[in-house]
């Protein structure tokens, strides 16, 4: 079976199992400090994506700006005003005018004054279907050595999230395999390890 076809038989909630075969496009961006630039690079890959039948596009984490506080703060959007988020306003455009469900990674969204990484989940006609801030923050820590403080930039979330996308139940969570535990929490709603 080729890598980009998925082949599932994907439980709805409440009826017979369904099986869904569709073409999936996992997206990886050369992110520059300039967020119009990274929106463009975006939108081409999501429409090249679906110009080879992908029906189910994934962006990469933080794709909209390079992952430092300056650019954090910057780039972040609102993610409940649509209108005024340019990231939200082109993967709307593009899931509906391609007809594609979208995985749109993360983004650092600013909200109630505070930064979470938010990845945002668009269907076939445009609209949003889930929206998921990252629950456990990647903090790395060597007693003399290398660190990398995700908390030091953005609030944890506090919800798991599942989304029956039509194609299939994705579940929009940013995990490290330390942390997998939460897929378990997640099976009575469809989500199938």
């Amino acid at each position: 079976m080729e890598s980009s076809v998925a082949s599932q038989i994907i439980p709805k909630i409440g009826s017979e199992p369904r099986i869904s075969k569709f073409k999936i496009a996992l997206c990886q961006l050369m992110v520059t400090n300039d967020k119009a630039t990274n929106l463009v690079h975006a939108r081409t890959m999501l429409e090249e994506a679906a110009n080879v039948g992908a029906k189910l596009v994934v962006l990469p984490e933080m794709w909209v700006c390079p992952y430092s506080n300056e650019y954090l703060i910057k780039c972040g959007e609102e993610l409940d005003m649509d209108k005024s988020s340019p990231a939200y306003q082109m993967m709307f455009e593009v899931a509906s005018s391609r007809e594609i469900t979208i995985v749109g990674g993360s983004i650092p969204e600013k909200r109630n004054g505070q930064m979470y990484n938010t990845c945002c989940v668009f269907g076939p006609d445009g609209q949003l279907k889930a929206k998921y801030s990252k629950l456990h923050l990647f903090d790395y820590y060597e007693s003399g050595g290398a660190s990398f403080m995700e908390s030091n930039s953005f609030n944890a979330g506090d919800t798991p999230v599942v989304v029956d996308t039509g194609q299939l139940i994705t579940s929009c969570l940013l995990l490290f395999v330390r942390h997998a535990e939460i897929l378990l929490d997640l099976t009575p709603y469809g989500v199938i390890l």
